[in-house]
């Protein structure tokens, strides 16, 4: 066993006396005896504090070279980054370390995790700086890219100010209340004061355009369809997990109204209220009521209470601990809170896609969405919105609601993987040759606040989902190893329609810029390795599929142009279909939310390893941190 008792190469003891010196050493550390389970625990916290920064060039902090248990210790733990990060230093962001207490919260705030670095487990921000984020426009707007917040998506400050702050009187129902879904209607938020829920009006009006997309309503549709069932599936049948599939992109115009009034009348069927989630690293929690009936009236139906973390109501009303400026003092305050709000308006669409499911399910079940691995319908109904990607934090080494780093974006189901969801297949089996992160700019985030952008989004973008969110990327190469025990390693097969013959069927990320670059930083028009040094690349050849999928757009809304006539469409359906009686008084029962992690990802120094996001089972599904 190696000695800890000192962290240089020998051990030298010295006695001395009046007449001699002893010298006494001890043999050479070997790093090929080392076994970091053999390290005390005492030790090890002391050694995993402030870990080493290096660049990865093949030549720095060499484990094999140790000279110490100690130095071998650090450098088995240590993080690779770019150069430019690495000019950074170890704590180029000291307002990350500092604590405050929130007496309206009753908490601390997060602490610092001093065996990590100040960017924590994030990949992208090991290679990517904040400066290079800012000057993208990652961080803060520009003031000239003519995306002014439009009126409806302010706060009414003059209404906030003279509204009652008693969050144990009875609701009012004050102010502009024009374009909110009449799920988030005043009453159905419970322990929330009238300025509490004026300040919160914003973003109800962005979930509720979002929710109003063609897209979402697709899916929501489909998870409200019988289920199929899928062919047998040894990963699942280990775990003796039902294999059912929904299948979006079969929904006609007037299936998406019909599913557009029945989420109306949800309302009768879901509340809210805030709860402390930080210490479960969670944003939000859909609980069902076992013990009520839901919307569609099945044994499997039932009604919903949503937990959103506190903190969020704590800054739409004001609350200046977590001021973004205190941890990155470049950050807009007044963009931060627009990424603040639209985040806020994410975790909430994806509460709502649970909500959804828990009301109109008939078996107990959570849907695998098309051919995806990951049975989640959540994160499903976030992908709806920016073309099968979900738009997370940039999370650093402690959790900022204030989102002071920006956004970026992944795909779904993509490398994901959790202990704790439904998955049928490994990364490596779907053969995903890489993980990319994009910085999201402002420009997409300040877009979902301006009115002329949702009155015009069909035209410009199609009536489906978005795909303007990419700037900046982060690739790594995932492990084509990892697959499950009860796979075969070998990538699945499909049929080639043209030879007959069966090739492996690769998922490729949708629109991947450079897709043979395996490894680097990403952008439009070019790509760098780790060190900044550029990549070569071939530029990827035009695509006729934006074009087919205009056509394919027009002549549907020419099928459904007729038949749409005779329906009168009068915001959320009223006068389309009679109503229906409300539900009783709900209790709660079981529980469903929206889990953690969501940009925290693998340890690069684990090449290809898969990011695991935290989540809950099948009947708690929470939206991550």
């Amino acid at each position: 066993m190696a000695d800890f008792r000192n962290d240089s190469p020998m051990k030298v003891d010295e006695t001395s006396s009046n007449d001699y010196t002893v010298m006494l050493q001890l043999p050479p550390f070997d790093p090929s005896t080392f076994d970091p389970e053999d390290v005390p625990e005492n030790l090890r916290k002391e050694w995993d504090r402030e870990p080493d920064l290096y660049v990865r060039d093949g030549t720095q902090l060499d484990p094999k070279v140790a000279t110490s248990a100690k130095q071998l210790y650090r450098r088995l733990n240590s993080h690779s980054v770019s150069p430019a990060v690495l000019a950074l230093g170890k704590n180029p962001y000291p307002g990350l370390r500092v604590r405050a207490y929130v007496p309206l919260l009753g908490e601390m705030t997060p602490e610092y995790n001093d065996t990590l670095p100040w960017m924590g487990d994030n990949a992208f921000l090991h290679f990517i700086t904040p400066d290079e984020l800012m000057a993208l426009g990652c961080v803060n707007s520009e003031t000239s890219d003519g995306l002014p917040v439009s009126p409806q998506f302010k706060l009414d400050t003059q209404t906030a100010l003279t509204a009652n702050t008693n969050r144990h009187a009875k609701a009012k129902v004050i102010g502009n209340n024009d374009g909110i879904h009449p799920c988030f209607q005043r009453t159905n938020f419970l322990e929330t004061d009238d300025r509490d829920y004026e300040c919160l009006k914003p973003t109800l009006r962005i979930v509720t355009k979002m929710m109003e997309m063609e897209s979402v309503m697709d899916l929501w549709y489909a998870l409200g369809q019988p289920l199929h069932t899928g062919p047998a599936n040894k990963v699942l049948d280990d775990e003796n997990i039902p294999h059912r599939i929904c299948y979006t992109g079969r929904s006609t115009h007037l299936d998406r109204l019909e599913t557009k009034w029945e989420a109306t009348q949800l309302r009768d069927f879901v509340k809210f209220r805030w709860a402390p989630l930080s210490h479960e690293r969670t944003y939000a929690i859909t609980h069902s009521i076992e013990d009520k009936t839901g919307f569609r009236g099945t044994p499997e139906s039932h009604p919903c209470t949503i937990e959103i973390e506190s903190r969020y109501r704590y800054i739409l009303t004001g609350g200046m601990t977590y001021d973004p400026t205190k941890y990155n003092p470049a950050a807009s305050s007044e963009d931060a809170h627009l990424r603040l709000q639209f985040h806020l308006a994410l975790v909430i669409l994806h509460e709502m896609s649970h909500a959804w499911f828990f009301n109109v399910r008939s078996e107990f079940v959570t849907p695998f969405v098309n051919d995806h691995r990951i049975a989640e319908e959540g994160y499903e109904g976030e992908a709806t919105i920016s073309k099968g990607n979900i738009i997370t934090p940039l999370e650093v080494n402690v959790q900022l609601p204030t989102l002071p780093f920006g956004m970026a974006a992944r795909a779904w189901p993509g490398a994901h993987h959790s202990d704790e969801w439904w998955i049928k297949a490994s990364a490596a089996k779907y053969g995903i040759p890489f993980d990319t992160r994009y910085a999201v700019p402002m420009k997409f985030i300040k877009q979902f606040f301006n009115d002329d952008f949702w009155n015009h989004r069909v035209e410009r973008f199609g009536p489906g989902a978005l795909n303007n969110f990419k700037s900046v990327g982060l690739r790594h190469r995932m492990s084509k190893t990892k697959f499950f025990p009860q796979e075969s390693p070998r990538v699945k097969r499909k049929r080639d329609q043209a030879t007959g013959i069966d090739v492996d069927d690769l998922e490729i990320e949708p629109d991947a810029v450079f897709p043979q670059v395996t490894i680097g930083i990403i952008y439009a028009d070019g790509a760098l390795s780790a060190l900044g040094k550029e990549i070569p690349t071939i530029p990827r050849p035009a695509k006729m599929a934006r074009i087919e999928e205009e056509e394919a757009i027009e002549l549907e809304a020419q099928e459904d142009r007729t038949a749409e006539d005779d329906i009168e469409d009068s915001g959320y359906g009223e006068g389309l279909f009679e109503g229906e009686d409300s539900a009783e008084d709900m209790d709660e029962e079981g529980d469903t939310d929206m889990g953690e992690g969501s940009d925290d990802c693998e340890d690069e120094e684990e090449e290809g390893a898969d990011e695991e996001l935290e989540s809950s089972p099948a009947q708690d599904k929470c939206c991550m941190s």
